[in-house]
């Protein structure tokens, strides 16, 4: 049996892997935080957006010091 990567997720797939909620991932996507590519209608967010995000820590304020 093949087992097939998946390349892009939905926002709302986004949103659990990343442990956020739905509206959160859409302001990310919007704020351009968070890498996403139109397919038809759908807005769909490539895992290597989701895993360069938790990779660069971008938006990350707890991370940050002055």
């Amino acid at each position: 049996m093949t087992v097939i990567q998946r390349a892009a997720v939905s926002v709302e797939e986004a949103g659990v892997r990343l442990g956020v909620s739905r509206s959160m991932v859409w302001k990310m996507v919007n704020s351009g935080t968070l890498r996403s590519v139109r397919a038809g209608k759908r807005r769909l967010v490539p895992i290597s957006a989701i895993n360069d995000f938790l990779e660069d820590g971008e938006g990350s304020s707890d991370d940050k010091t002055d």
